[in-house]
């Protein structure tokens, strides 16, 4: 199976719980780069190292890297014999299908101890037989492909439960419910006025209360996540679109350019305007280059 697996698309695949599959053994790194949901990536053989978040982490045979919806990254191939596969998951898609917040909080919650890569080389066999079957019928799109390939990723997430549960930073105490569902709200309300306040008095808690549990489930405050999110889509419509930068505060919940430009300034280290330029100069964030991994 030598160099990439093409990439097979039509309208229902982009609907559809995986919008990318891809097996690679191409010794080739990849630039910076993020994309708009979930993503995993799992190393069949070979070394590498994964840039997350301005952190690196070392990949070898049974890691797999779990990375949230616009979360930078970029991979350096360590060996030769490097393979890999690469998929990017739906994550309106799959939070309904999995029906499971505490599978699904891998992804979206960065607490303090948080690993993004996990080594799961006991069960390396096993992963190996599904990636490759879960790619076949990506590929092949027959009837019911969307229930074989769930139950995939599915068992996937379990194996890495069980050899890193700490990871899955969700408990059966309701405040983490609630803190889940307040994620949700936050990241589909993100362009509206959203307080706080609002929230915690919605749930008949104290802000202080909130805040805290919010921190140690997601790693941020219920402030930092709004921010965070609103940052994250500002990053995206600046690389992915020519929108002004005053119209592209506004859509990301911004009602004040100033204010909009201190944030993005303070989360990226530069303006929106140079954040845009350098991008596009280096060509960092092309999706084409999603099939080298």
């Amino acid at each position: 199976m030598p160099g990439t697996v093409p990439i097979r698309r039509d309208m229902d695949m982009e609907c559809g719980l995986l919008s990318e599959c891809i097996y690679s053994d191409l010794n080739k790194s990849l630039d910076m780069h993020f994309h708009a949901d979930f993503e995993l990536i799992y190393v069949k053989e070979g070394r590498s190292l994964i840039y997350i978040n301005d952190e690196s982490y070392e990949m070898q045979r049974g890691s797999i890297a779990f990375i949230g919806r616009l979360e930078e990254h970029a991979v350096t191939v360590l060996s030769n014999d490097y393979q890999r596969y690469f998929t990017v998951l739906n994550a309106g898609q799959l939070e309904p299908l999995l029906a499971d917040p505490r599978l699904t909080s891998v992804f979206r919650n960065r607490s303090k101890s948080f690993d993004p890569v996990a080594n799961l080389f006991p069960y390396a066999v096993e992963l190996d037989w599904l990636f490759e079957k879960m790619l076949l019928e990506f590929n092949g799109q027959e009837m019911y492909a969307e229930y074989l390939i769930s139950s995939f990723i599915k068992q996937i997430l379990i194996y890495a439960y069980r050899c890193i549960p700490e990871a899955f930073s969700f408990a059966h105490k309701e405040i983490y419910t609630d803190v889940y569902k307040i994620q949700k709200y936050i990241e589909s309300n993100y362009m509206y006025d959203i307080k706080i306040t609002d929230i915690a008095a919605e749930y008949f808690i104290s802000v202080q209360y909130l805040s805290r549990c919010f921190r140690v489930v997601t790693g941020r405050s219920p402030k930092q996540y709004l921010t965070n999110t609103r940052i994250a889509h500002a990053k995206s419509l600046l690389v992915h679109t020519t929108i002004p930068v005053k119209d592209i505060a506004i859509k990301s919940g911004f009602n004040d350019i100033n204010n909009f430009i201190r944030s993005f300034k303070e989360f990226t280290g530069s303006p929106p305007h140079k954040y845009r330029s350098a991008s596009r100069s280096e060509e960092k964030y092309d999706n084409k280059k999603t099939s080298l991994k």
